[in-house]
């Protein structure tokens, strides 16, 4: 069955579609990740939710690669619509990237902050049960 440009036009559209809507709810979650890992509440949940979205997304480019690759040989003009749509999808994963990298910046430095803290913390530990070993009475038979 050969597909029409205006089934591969819809096809597209309505991919990209959905994917606006899923980078867009992506977009919300990266908004609150520089601070979820700076303080370290909801970092999990938040993550766990980008990296469900992320699988709709792929799953979604999996769904239309064959239609994409139809569409592209081609070479047919896109319509206002659709390149409409390719522009607002691509423009929510440049501010995407961009908040992914203010987050991990954000992860490094606390990772540097708290390294030598933990390292600390878990030298004082080892310290105190070594004291606490050798400060226990010896019972003699």
């Amino acid at each position: 069955m050969t597909t029409t440009q205006t089934e591969l036009d819809g096809l597209l559209l309505a991919n990209l579609i959905r994917q606006d809507l899923l980078y867009s709810h992506a977009l919300e979650i990266a908004v609150r990740l520089p601070d979820a890992f700076a303080t370290g509440q909801q970092r999990e949940e938040l993550l766990n939710e980008f990296a469900r979205i992320s699988q709709e997304i792929e799953l979604i480019d999996q769904e239309t690669i064959t239609a994409k690759k139809s569409y592209y040989s081609t070479r047919h003009k896109p319509s206002a619509q659709l390149n409409e749509a390719m522009f607002n999808v691509s423009s929510k994963i440049e501010q995407l990237i961009k908040l992914i990298d203010q987050s991990e910046q954000i992860a490094r430095e606390v990772k540097q902050r708290l390294t030598p803290e933990l390292d600390n913390h878990t030298k004082m530990q080892r310290m105190r049960r070594a004291y606490a070993t050798n400060l226990e009475p010896r019972v003699e038979d």
